[in-house]
């Protein structure tokens, strides 16, 4: 905010069991466009909620026009994480008078997609709906922007957010069957009244419960927990075993001889040790002959046909099916999900906009990337060294990447390139056959 803003915002943090809540209460006079540029800032915060009087009038919300204070808060809803909460326009202006309706817009940051609750059928058949041919045109930048807002838009309507309610973590499909014999048992009890089919609804019972028991139990937990490999559950259970608490660190950062308190300056902070310690330095004039570079030459179809050559659609499928499922989204807020369940129409469209992508340039939004700074293990809390920075990159690079790669593999592979006596990051190859033949022409030289 400005000096000359007449915005007025208070900020209050709030914890309930132990999460972090920040609370804004606002109030806009009428014919104020007000500087968001703080409020964004405060709404990077995981759980933010944004509430007040903004006086802003946008055909979003029930308006006939849009008004330069309207635009402003369209704005920071499009360039942020927050969701309108629909709520009904005050209709009460300065003085009881009804001339001028007021809206209250309550903002909240959006919780992470619900999958287990996702219409899959749904979803496939809008995207089918909406996939057209206008969304692919010669602007890379264009049919993403398109392309990603539609997928985003499909997501709203068929994915709802927020947890599982009444989620049984040890349910599986073996309680589901044993339920159904459970419920088909008493229908029969109830419909026939005889005494052999309440004893048999007394044994399906006694199964269900005896089932559930089993599957509440500290051996049945244990046994699905693979300690040799990553596994999210296990190091919480180790954690929990070693009376560690895994909580957000609030603790003020010294830099420069002050103490950052504020996320914004904490970010900055960071941004400027990974810029300062960084291996990799571009300077200005070769980052702008780097951006401002044309598509590179491409090879003659003589030379190369396999690069010359459009991705398939077996190809998309293959990289899809390929990527890590259950990660974190990127700038643009896409699931690797959402690209999987597409139905068969959007996804070829989507297979029109990477090879437009592979002829000409990526688009300006792939390049993006969202980085966060993870805390290292057994490191203080106050010191900018302490943290690790990892890139959230978009989905539609991850795919198109693992499409590259496949083809550029097979490429290199057909031409005979690398070694036979390479192993590593190659398929059906081991780096332990390597050691296997280094060991038996050891043997062999002996004998």
């Amino acid at each position: 905010m400005n000096s000359h803003d007449k915005l007025e915002a208070i900020c209050i943090d709030a914890w309930k069991n132990g999460i972090h809540f920040k609370v804004v209460d606002h109030y806009n006079p009428p014919n104020n466009v007000p500087d968001l540029e703080r409020i964004a800032g405060i709404s990077s915060h995981h759980n933010t909620i944004i509430m007040g009087n903004f006086n802003s009038h946008s055909t979003r919300w029930g308006y006939s026009n849009t008004s330069g204070t309207g635009k402003a808060v369209e704005k920071l809803l499009d360039n942020s994480a927050l969701i309108r909460i629909p709520s009904r326009p005050t209709l009460l202006s300065y003085g009881c008078h009804s001339r001028t309706p007021h809206t209250d817009l309550n903002s909240c940051k959006p919780v992470t997609q619900n999958f287990k609750k996702v219409r899959l059928d749904g979803y496939s058949q809008l995207s089918d709906e909406y996939a057209t041919g206008d969304l692919i045109n010669d602007n890379p930048d264009k049919s993403y922007e398109l392309f990603f807002k539609g997928i985003l838009r499909e997501d709203k309507e068929s994915i709802p957010s927020g947890q599982v309610k009444k989620h049984l973590s040890f349910w599986n499909e073996c309680l589901d069957l044993l339920k159904s014999e459970r419920n088909a048992a008493r229908c029969r009890a109830e419909n026939s009244h005889n005494i052999a089919n309440c004893i048999l609804l007394r044994k399906a019972q006694a199964k269900l419960k005896r089932a559930i028991i089993l599957s509440k139990t500290f051996r049945s937990f244990a046994a699905n927990l693979d300690f040799r490999k990553y596994d999210p559950r296990a190091n919480r259970f180790v954690s929990y075993l070693n009376n560690e608490k895994s909580s957000q660190h609030s603790e003020p950062i010294p830099a420069n001889g002050k103490l950052l308190t504020i996320r914004t300056e904490i970010a900055t902070a960071l941004s400027k040790n990974y810029a300062a310690i960084s291996r990799l330095y571009i300077s200005a004039r070769d980052r702008k002959a780097i951006y401002d570079k044309g598509p590179a030459p491409s090879p003659t179809e003589q030379d190369s046909p396999l690069l010359n050559k459009d991705f398939s659609y077996d190809e998309l499928l293959f990289a899809t099916n390929a990527l890590k499922k259950g990660k974190f989204a990127g700038p643009d807020r896409v699931f690797l999900e959402l690209i999987i369940n597409l139905g068969s129409k959007v996804l070829r469209t989507f297979l029109k906009h990477i090879n437009l992508t592979w002829k000409t340039r990526v688009p300006h939004q792939g390049r993006k990337a969202e980085v966060i700074s993870l805390l290292k293990k057994g490191k203080p809390t106050n010191n900018l060294d302490s943290c690790r920075s990892i890139s959230l990159i978009s989905v539609c690079c991850k795919v198109a990447e693992k499409m590259v790669e496949c083809k550029l593999r097979e490429f290199l592979e057909s031409k005979c390139t690398i070694s036979d006596c390479q192993a590593g990051f190659r398929r059906h190859r081991s780096s332990m056959d390597k050691f296997m033949k280094l060991t038996q022409a050891v043997k062999y030289g002996f004998c």
